[in-house]
Formats: structure tokens, sequence, C-alpha cells
């Protein structure tokens, strides 16, 4: 007698055969053996993966909706990204946005990022059919009741790469946010949907009042963050007002990565002034929890920023360095990336570009250089 080569198989078909079982709940089962491995992939690699959910997390005026907008505008030209040295291939965009205007601001900013505007789609609002009157009435997107259209709409999509939704808050319906349970049961869904159409989904939310660690500071339940299998803080430079640090909170799929930065620069379209996003080259050496707050005013970590300053003023004292020596040397002599950075800041160090295919380089200011002159010269 032939045995069956999946016995979860076979208990499922007797299962369904006994009308006693019918009505009741029935484990999927899947054996390893049967699963095919598949190799991971990038919409923006190391930072925002395919298939799955990206939280960013910053607060109000940072520039968080523009900086998704210009993440749209890159895959749908399919232009290399800014750092992470990666290129983008092209595809479609479907955008859901609760804040912002579709004529008066997220079509001028994509037009300011050169966005190929075809491949870009803003999902608005939903139709249904009244029951009682039998007209088709329009209303707010739900996540906890639409994900069944938002799966038709990537159903209809061509070769649709990356769903935006700024910000999840507005399309949670009722759904308690601060209870585990509730978002976890919210996002396993969205998680299935960004995994069956190979599509990037990244999620915006603000920040809670809390003076807590990075890892909890999402507005509303830790399953938010949880969920997500990428996730970054966007926050100002402590050295930079003008300057926006974005960097990882949690990056469940890739080895440990820098952050990176841009800034909003003011310009001027026949539909009036609008802000442009330009991104900075420069790696961000700083931790989610040095922007939050937490190291940056501790006082038991200023010797260890007394102790970086000092190192790092007669390490550059000689001459400017490389940014990858310093970093390398910084480690050798026991400083983080974040101390290293904070003790940049600190100095004054500006970063610049040697060449056009060079690497940055820091360079100690002139005050600097003079203060620790004229030190000498008193010693």
């Amino acid at each position: 007698m032939a045995t069956d080569a999946n016995p979860y198989q076979s208990m499922l078909k007797q299962i369904y055969e006994d009308a006693e079982y019918v009505n009741h709940p029935h484990a999927k089962m899947i054996r390893l053996s049967d699963v095919i491995a598949t190799r991971l992939e990038w919409l923006w690699e190391p930072y925002i993966p395919l298939g799955k959910i990206t939280l960013l997390m910053g607060d109000p005026g940072l520039g968080k909706s523009l900086l998704t907008t210009t993440i749209a505008a890159h895959v749908s030209m399919g232009r290399s990204w800014p750092a992470g040295n990666s290129t983008c291939k092209p595809g479609s965009v479907i955008l859901l946005s609760a804040e912002d205007d579709a004529a008066d601001t997220i079509r001028p900013r994509l037009e300011i990022a050169k966005a190929n505007l075809d491949q870009i789609q803003i999902l608005q609002a939903v139709i249904q059919v009244d029951q009682q009157t039998a007209i088709p009435q329009e209303r707010h997107f739900s996540l906890a009741k639409d994900i069944l259209v938002l799966k038709e709409v990537l159903a209809h999509s061509q070769n649709c790469r990356l769903i935006i939704i700024d910000p999840v808050s507005a399309y949670l319906q009722s759904i308690d946010t601060n209870k585990n349970s509730d978002v976890r049961a919210l996002f396993a869904p969205l998680a299935h949907l960004a995994q069956e159409y190979h599509a990037a989904i990244v999620c915006i939310t603000h920040l809670n009042k809390s003076s807590t660690k990075a890892a909890y500071k999402a507005n509303g339940s830790i399953a938010f963050s949880a969920a997500a299998r990428a996730a970054y803080l966007i926050g100002q430079d402590p050295g930079d007002p003008s300057r926006r640090l974005v960097v990882p909170v949690k990056v469940n799929l890739s080895k440990e990565m820098d952050g990176f930065a841009y800034r909003i620069q003011n310009t001027h379209t026949n539909h009036g002034p609008h802000p442009k996003l330009e991104f900075d080259t420069e790696p961000v050496f700083a931790t989610a929890d040095d922007i939050v707050g937490l190291g940056a005013g501790d006082s038991k970590r200023e010797p260890e920023l007394e102790r970086a300053m000092n190192w790092l003023r007669s390490y550059l004292s000689l001459g400017p360095r490389s940014t990858n020596e310093i970093q390398e040397a910084a480690i050798d002599y026991g400083f983080s990336r974040a101390t290293t950075r904070r003790a940049q800041d600190k100095l004054g160090i500006t970063p610049r570009k040697t060449g056009f295919n060079d690497g940055w380089i820091w360079e100690l200011p002139p005050k600097v250089l003079n203060l620790d002159k004229d030190a000498q010269l008193d010693s």
C-alpha cells in the first residue's frame, strides 16, 4: 500500500471529508522540505526590502512625505539610489496620502523630483454601492476593512514595486493603536499582500511624546515597529539643523548599516514655491537613540565625548584624513561611530569631497587649528 508523500495533506483530506469537522478551524501546515528557498530582493539596498513592510518614524516638519515622494520618483524612473550603491529597477507606485493634496502638493513635488507621473497612482477613496439606495458612494480607505480593495488594485497594476501609506494612522479606522494584538492583526494581511505581490510597503508614522528608546518611539503600540522588517528614525542633525538624518532603528534582513541624510531646499516652479529634497552623499554614523536624545544629553557619556574630541583634534592636527580612515582608527581607540560623529559635530568639522571619484575627508576648521597652535605656544 502506497503511503502519501505528504501526511499533512492526507490528514487535512480526511478532516474535510468528516462532516463533524467541517465547521471547525483547521491548521494550514507546510513542510520545510517543500519550501523553495529564494533570494531576498531590495527596492533600495540595504534600506527598503521588496515584499516587506518598512516604517519611517519622525516628528512633523522633517520632510517625511517629501522623502517618500522623492523615493517614488526614483522608482518611477529607475534611477540609481543616492546611498547604498545600488540601482533601482523601474516600476509603478501606489500612493495613499491623507495629508497632502494631489494637485497643489503631490504632483508639483513629483515634477520637481523628475518623476514619471504615468507610473504613479493615488488611491483616493473606496467606492461602494449603498445597499439601501443602490447608489455608489465614496468613503475613506481603511486598512481594517479594505485590504481586498488594495489587493484588487495591485492585481490590476503593472509591475507595482512600491506602496506608500502616509501616515498609516489615517487608515486604521477605529483600531486601538495601543493594543499589540489589534495592530498585529491589522498588519499581518498587509505583510502578506506585500509578499504576494513582491512590492515594498513604506508606512509613515509620527513619534510619541515619551522620552524612551528609539525602538519604542513609534506612535501607538510597539507592534508597529515589530511588524516592520525595517524601521528608520528621521531627525535633525544636532550639529546642522538644516540636515535631516535617517538612521536605522531595526533592520532584520541585512547587516548593520550606516544611515543617510538629506536637506530640504526651496525652489520656484510654475506652480509657485515648493520644497525640493537633496540627498547628502556622506554616510551618517549617529544612532537612533542619539537622535531622540539618549546619549547626547546623558552626563555619564560626556567624559567619553570629551576624550573622543581630544583624540580627534589630535588625530587631525597634522592634516586632513579620509572618513574611512578616521572611523577605523576611532574604533581601534575604542570610540563608536556615533561618538566619533558627535565629536565631529562638537568640533565643527564639515566633511568635504576631494574629487568626483574620491571619498570624503575630515579636517579641523581654522578656529580649532589656531586654538591648538596658541595652546602649544603658551605651553
